[in-house]
């Protein structure tokens, strides 16, 4: 299986027999986002299906127009399919999906999770308040207009591996422990302990191996770059057997 970050908490994802699912693929990014990005649109040329983990627009803002093109099914809760109809997905591309729910695709098969959206913490508010306070208004009308909806997370079974993606770091306790996949994709940003929380989350789920995702200045002034090495110092102390692959932007790598 290979794997393709697309940014903030997008993926792309190519099967051992071809089948290619992207994940929360949000390609649409500021000038100023760090670090940049070399993808378009564009260079997306194929996908079997869309997974959308939840409605924010740094998940969501570019599954119309991608699932449009593409003529993929999209996957996501019953409230984030109403919110995609409103931005233009045609509601037969959409396949709402309830947790626990299993479905196949190509040589893949998909369960969508229980998941939860991270709780900004009071520190992490503080510190970006500030810089938002010129753009409160238009930060307020984009948020509006793209709201969360039910969470779900991603389990991906190919016939080798096992695979988890969630879009953010509120992962329900229950869920994770019963999981153990090959490899988990973790987010890392949303709040000024995001260390702490993706490292219990990894230590849920046990995997072989941890990607980071999420962590990137993805819209400033409402992101920050997050350091990553609190988290592999944490990761070593708690999960030694556990390996972490930092993902570049762009660049395929084969898992394992």
């Amino acid at each position: 299986m290979q794997l393709r970050w697309l940014g903030t908490a997008g993926f792309e994802l190519r099967s051992e027999d071809g089948t290619t699912l992207l994940i929360d693929p949000f390609l649409s990014r500021p000038p100023l986002a760090r670090p940049q990005s070399p993808l378009k649109l564009s260079d997306i040329p194929h996908a079997d299906a869309v997974l959308v983990t939840h409605g924010h627009f740094d998940h969501a803002f570019d599954v119309p127009t991608l699932a449009g093109r593409l003529k993929a099914p999209v996957y996501a809760s019953a409230s984030v399919c109403r919110s995609l109809t409103h931005h233009g997905t045609l509601q037969s591309s959409l396949v709402p999906l309830s947790p626990g729910q299993w479905v196949r695709v190509g040589d893949l098969r998909i369960q969508a999770l229980v998941a939860q959206h991270v709780h900004f913490d009071g520190a992490l508010v503080l510190r970006t308040l500030p810089r938002l306070l010129p753009y409160l208004d238009s930060m307020h009308r984009l948020l509006t207009r793209w709201p969360a909806g039910q969470v779900l997370g991603f389990h991906i079974a190919s016939a080798n591996l096992r695979l988890v993606h969630f879009g953010s770091a509120g992962g329900v306790a229950d869920t994770l422990e019963h999981l153990r996949p090959d490899v988990a994709l973790i987010p890392a940003q949303g709040r000024s302990d995001i260390d702490q929380v993706a490292t219990q989350m990894a230590e849920r789920l046990q995997p072989r191996l941890v990607v980071p995702h999420h962590w990137d200045d993805f819209y400033p002034p409402l992101s920050q770059l997050i350091p990553l090495t609190p988290l592999a110092e944490a990761l070593s102390r708690c999960l030694p057997a556990t390996r972490l692959h930092t993902p570049r932007i762009g660049q395929w790598w084969q898992i394992f």
